[in-house]
């Protein structure tokens, strides 16, 4: 397929950011399908009010920061978004939004964090096992 996208006549052909949208789509399907749903129905409460609570934070900080800095509302979205739910979900906000041209940057940020995390993650795990 990327092959073929470099010809002449396959890249004049119309439509494949709408097939990335129904790829992205199939991906959430597919996630969602997996899902416990004794487990949901009974976590789903508590789990509920403690997001809600971590992102009515996060979203005053951040727009409250953005807002004194003057930063673009877009941004500071697609950023947002990055952070919390990965590069995976860039893509259908900044399209909901008409954003797109913050699809790749999101994208890179959030697979940066996602890079990142991953070594934090390791140096906080060791951190703890030397505490205990």
């Amino acid at each position: 397929a990327l092959l073929l996208g470099q010809l002449g006549p396959v890249r004049r052909l119309q439509g494949a950011w709408e097939i990335g949208d129904l790829a992205f789509y199939l991906f959430f399907a597919s996630v969602g399908a997996m899902i416990n749903f004794y487990q949901a129905l009974v976590l789903s409460p508590i789990l509920f009010l403690y997001v809600m609570i971590v992102l009515i934070f996060h979203m005053s900080v951040l727009y409250g920061i953005g807002r004194l800095l003057r930063m673009d509302v877009g941004v500071i979205t697609i950023a947002s978004v990055a952070t919390k739910g990965g590069p995976a979900l860039v893509v259908p906000v900044a399209e909901a939004k008409g954003w797109r041209h913050l699809v790749l940057p999101g994208i890179l940020i959030g697979m940066l964090g996602y890079a990142v995390g991953n070594y934090v993650g390791y140096a906080v795990a060791h951190l703890v096992r030397i505490l205990l």
